[in-house]
């Protein structure tokens, strides 16, 4: 079987510095069930990139969570993701929200325009 070549690191070389900071900032505990950091409990702290994306490590997209919580802020995002590419292709295939709700997709039907 070939081996596969390994994903490029998506964080940059001073991650830990970075991650150690925003759990310092939390007092390092989770900014979401205010758990602290207790790894052999199951509640290790970890970071969390608001926007889903992990080369954006400006201090505003990053919140310290504990493993719990990382993953169902992992999930909402994902669904998120989703929904809105479902969104997407639906404009794109001539489908259009009712009048209503058009000021709140409006970014949506421009992306679907281009």
């Amino acid at each position: 079987k070939p081996r596969q070549a390994k994903a490029a690191n998506p964080y940059p070389d001073n991650w830990q510095e970075i991650s150690t900071a925003v759990k310092d900032a939390a007092g390092w505990r989770c900014v979401e069930c205010d758990q602290r950091n207790l790894p052999e409990e199951g509640y290790a702290l970890t970071v969390h990139h608001l926007d889903g994306n992990s080369s954006n490590n400006d201090p505003s997209n990053l919140i310290a969570l504990c493993q719990r919580c990382h993953l169902r802020a992992q999930g909402v995002l994902a669904r998120a993701q989703k929904q809105r590419a479902r969104l997407i292709q639906g404009f794109k295939e001539g489908q259009r929200p009712l009048p209503l709700f058009e000021p709140f997709v409006s970014d949506l039907l421009k992306e679907a325009q281009q």
